[in-house]
């Protein structure tokens, strides 16, 4: 196990974000919520590499006319351009607090988004799906559910609903430098270093680029 701060956490987060093809609004969206998680005691790097790991091609957002949202071709949706439109519209009026997703991909990634969302503004959210319910934002995160449960895949139906209280609950202790899982540190460091310029004959005079040892 490694032990990282959480600046760095974030800081590895947006860098193997971008490397995985997804756009700078998405790599900010993935720190916030991969940094959010782990001050949780949560595994935010854990998904984030399971969910970058496995995607492929397109970031598949959802159909937002009308609940629950969808892929419009009934694939998988991706965490975290389902995350962006969620905070965008889980405060209108049309949706009355509440909003149902199909089909979403690594859902604690979107958890995480939401948890950092309401945290910022002051709000606090109820997710469920498979059976798992997370409390999330302002005053932290609450949850019975043990870790396997929480890193699942995908979700068949996944809510998202606003609640008007923080409940008065313990909520998980924060690690001051979280332990993390060594294989999946470094898959995002993989993943990170496809986004480092390749050494040059004149960078390397000035010192800049990848170490070719």
């Amino acid at each position: 196990m490694l032990e990282r701060s959480f600046g760095e956490i974030a800081a590895l987060a947006k860098r193997a974000t971008r490397g995985a093809g997804y756009t700078w609004g998405a790599c900010e969206d993935a720190a916030f919520a991969t940094e959010w998680l782990c001050r949780q005691g949560l595994p935010g790097v854990e998904v984030l590499s399971n969910a970058l790991s496995a995607h492929e091609g397109p970031q598949i957002a959802p159909t937002i006319t009308e609940q629950p949202w969808k892929a419009a071709n009934g694939a998988l949706l991706c965490a975290l351009t389902s995350a962006a439109a969620l905070t965008d519209h889980i405060q209108l009026a049309a949706h009355d607090g509440g909003i149902a997703i199909l089909n979403l991909r690594f859902p604690l990634l979107t958890v995480g988004c939401v948890g950092a969302y309401g945290e910022a503004t002051g709000r606090r959210y109820q997710l469920k799906w498979n059976d798992t319910q997370i409390d999330a934002g302002l005053g932290g995160s609450f949850t019975k559910d043990p870790t396997h449960k929480l890193i699942s895949a995908s979700a068949n139906m996944f809510r998202c609903t606003e609640l008007e209280a923080i409940p008065a609950r313990a909520t998980l202790s924060s690690p001051t430098r979280p332990s993390i899982d060594v294989a999946h540190w470094k898959r995002l460091e993989q993943l990170a270093f496809r986004t480092y310029a390749p050494a040059t004959a004149a960078s390397r005079l000035s010192g800049a680029g990848p170490d070719a040892s």
